[in-house]
């Protein structure tokens, strides 16, 4: 018998504080304190009434096998509602309650809210409440002389095999903070942890009622590194709300940090614990992958600072998930992209190897995505300044694509991959001084991209970018191929066309800098150092801005000032 937590139900209800709520995890005992208070010290009251509230108050209360009231049945026609009914028997036992001493004890009331909590709490008895559930979760329904009683932060000290655990391991200031932060079962955390498992924790995961949002929130939190995140990118990432983050907290599972509530904490056990029994992995986090790439699709456009804030969440993502899947190839590429637009540029080769390694062995050589794995690890190697590298996995892509099923040409994700498979060639050509090449690879992405505007100007399915993007940077790509080989006139065409084209759509300034860039060099070559300079200082700004002092387009802008 937990004698200690008697004495403190005993003086609450002695002093007027009323209902007393036990609260904790399951299988701690808090209906078996119940029922020994009821058994210790029922002599005490007239009645005793013991109600099993699993399923809510309405139901327990009208359920007529346990408790009964004389001359009282349902009738449809009479109450219309379980609920109603329900009403009906609360006021007979606030009656009843007014004349003689009770004791009514709820027990399992695992909900965070109820209709007729107010009115079942206000019956003039010491109610004895069990719930999984903080009673904090019941503002507005609890009277000001609520007692909470947290079950597991007591009686350990009258538990001789905790204190002889405890008293010889070093864990123990370790597990004392976690029992004060998250109310947990420390006696059975420290049995399990001397055996190096985290067993009870998994326990209590499978005893706690969790929907499918709550599991996504800890799946999140699980993956996030030093197990914190703010509250917004969680949201984001789970694809949640804010109530059930709420009610893990309240559950103790994840604990609030900083102002309004800002940032969330998840303790390392828990978190290993959610791992252990949610089968953390690739295929169960892909709902967070996807909701990620959506996130920083468009890096390009993002400024450094809010870029900066994602990268600690984008390497964890990947370093937790070392062997991608092929279903998810182009969700797991829109991080290795945002890797590589940091500057992390061997992380982002590493994982864009495997990628294409996932794809060639699902799909074989001869497949659109397999194709398009190729040209995306091309783009990292000649990112990273790998360009003997790159030009293997350009012309790999090329072939690849050219042999794959070509019977729908007119297909919009088709015509994305070709497009940016015809522009890597068309740039390859220009650097072996192949003019006439040059030209046509671009003239083929360029109808490709034509068609994307004109047909899918709304948007693809499934693909998160722009598709009329395209077509103005096809324009900007043709001007530097004039460019490239002194044909001034010409450049300078293609390049206002291009940026008139963009002009039209809703970019951010970023964007904008690859095509003042190419202006710049083109006002330089006609010698107008005059009309460049303040171009140039537009783009350092905006590199700056977008981009860091980490990144090499500060540099292009301050060669071309300079």
């Amino acid at each position: 018998i937990r004698r200690k937590l008697l004495g403190k139900i005993v003086s609450f209800f002695e002093t007027g504080q009323c209902p007393v709520v036990l609260h904790g995890m399951g299988g701690i005992g808090k209906s078996t304190l119940a029922a020994q208070y009821a058994s210790v010290y029922g002599d005490r009251y007239e009645t005793v009434l013991w109600m099993n509230c699993e399923n809510g108050f309405s139901l327990a209360c009208a359920d007529d096998s346990f408790w009964r009231i004389s001359n009282l049945r349902f009738d449809d026609e009479r109450f219309r509602s379980v609920k109603k009914y329900a009403e009906k028997k609360i006021q007979i036992l606030s009656e009843t309650a007014g004349r003689e001493s009770m004791l009514l004890i709820l027990d399992a009331c695992d909900f965070l809210s109820d209709p007729l909590m107010s009115l079942l709490f206000s019956v003039p008895a010491d109610i004895l409440v069990t719930t999984r559930v903080s009673p904090l979760s019941w503002t507005g329904a609890m009277p000001d002389s609520c007692a909470a009683l947290p079950v597991p932060e007591t009686g350990f000290e009258e538990d001789e095999e905790w204190n002889a655990f405890a008293s010889e391991t070093p864990e123990r200031e370790r597990l004392t903070e976690f029992r004060n932060v998250f109310g947990g079962n420390l006696l059975a955390v420290g049995l399990a942890l001397r055996n190096g498992t985290t067993l009870s924790l998994r326990t209590y995961l499978r005893r706690t009622r969790l929907n499918k949002e709550e599991r996504r929130i800890l799946l999140t939190m699980a993956a996030a590194p030093s197990g914190e995140m703010p509250q917004t990118l969680l949201l984001a990432l789970s694809g949640s709300n804010e109530h059930y983050v709420q009610t893990l907290g309240l559950r103790g599972l994840i604990q609030f940090s900083g102002q309004d509530t800002a940032l969330i904490r998840m303790h390392p056990l828990i978190r290993e614990a959610v791992r252990q029994q949610f089968h953390l992995s690739l295929s169960s986090f892909s709902f967070a992958i996807r909701n990620m790439a959506d996130l920083i699709f468009n890096a390009w456009e993002r400024d450094d600072e809010s870029n900066r804030k994602m990268e600690p969440y984008v390497r964890e993502v990947l370093r937790l998930f070392p062997h991608p899947l092929y279903w998810l190839a182009e969700d797991l590429d829109v991080l290795v992209t945002f890797l590589w637009i940091q500057g992390y540029f061997e992380e982002a080769l590493e994982y864009s190897r495997k990628l294409f390694s996932a794809c060639l062995r699902h799909y074989g050589e001869y497949h659109d995505l397999t194709g398009y794995m190729a040209l995306r690890s091309g783009a990292v190697c000649r990112n990273a300044g790998k360009l003997e590298e790159s030009d293997k996995w350009f012309l790999k892509a090329w072939d690849y694509l050219q042999n794959a099923d070509n019977s729908d040409t007119d297909e919009p994700h088709r015509m994305l991959y070709r497009i940016e498979a015809n522009t890597r060639m068309c740039i390859r050509a220009v650097e072996l001084g192949e003019k006439e090449q040059a030209l046509a690879y671009n003239q083929r992405a360029t109808e490709f991209a034509e068609k994307l505007r004109n047909h899918y100007s709304e948007g693809i399915p499934g693909y998160r970018g722009d598709p009329c993007l395209e077509y103005p940077y096809k324009l900007m790509e043709r001007g530097e191929v004039f460019l490239a080989f002194g044909d001034i006139h010409q450049a300078a065409v293609f390049a206002d066309a291009g940026f008139q084209e963009l002009g039209r759509l809703h970019t951010a300034e970023y964007r904008q800098n690859e095509f003042l860039f190419l202006k710049i060099r083109i006002l330089l070559a006609q010698g107008e150092h005059g009309k460049a300079l303040p171009l140039a200082r537009r783009t350092l700004e905006n590199a700056l801005r977008y981009r860091g002092t980490h990144s090499r387009e500060p540099l292009r802008a301050m060669e071309l000032i300079g």
